[in-house]
């Protein structure tokens, strides 16, 4: 498909994406937001698309609908699973990842402060080089090439350690948890 037929098509595509996208997510700023999405994801793929119609309605569709479900499976993951999901941004703290609505009541302040309990036992369990490079990383905000001339390392390792040090975290954090909801 050319530019210029994708272009013609686009408002009549959005409007099909956009319904597809109300029928799954309840916010209209996340159905817009998953059909802005899909509609650069066509772009991009714009080259390999059929000219036709139908079958241009027809992929949006699916794309959109498995956009959806996809961060719907990621809203019913529990809050300190998410902390792990947010991390491929490579740029939310814990403090972040653990944010409270703009009121929120005695029960979520308190939460929230568990949870935020929870993630510091479990960073202070990691190794000393694996907490300073995820310091560095969600802290200061370093790259990593950045990191890696401050450790005389490499690239590679400093996101083989990133990767590892996230995942050993994931982990005692869901130990912890499990530990503290059996003891309750």
């Amino acid at each position: 498909m050319d530019e210029q037929t994708y272009i013609s098509l686009v408002p009549t595509v959005r409007h099909v994406v956009l319904r597809e996208a109300a029928r799954y997510l309840t916010d209209e700023d996340d159905a817009a937001d998953a059909a802005q999405e899909v509609m650069l994801k066509l772009w991009q793929l714009r080259g390999g698309l059929s000219d036709e119609k139908k079958k241009l309605y027809a992929y949006a569709t699916v794309l959109c609908r498995n956009l959806c479900l996809n961060r719907l499976k990621e809203e019913r993951r529990h809050p300190l699973l998410r902390l792990h999901h947010q991390a491929a941004d490579e740029q939310v703290t814990i403090e972040e990842g653990v944010c409270l609505p703009a009121s929120p009541g005695p029960d979520m302040v308190l939460e929230a402060n568990e949870t935020y309990s929870l993630c510091q036992k479990a960073v202070e369990q990691l190794p000393e080089k694996w907490r300073i490079i995820l310091h560095m990383r969600s802290e200061q905000h370093m790259e990593t090439e950045d990191i890696a001339r401050a450790l005389g390392t490499s690239a590679g390792a400093v996101r083989g350690m990133l990767s590892k040090a996230r995942t050993r975290l994931l982990t005692l954090i869901k130990q912890q948890y499990e530990i503290r909801r059996s003891s309750h």
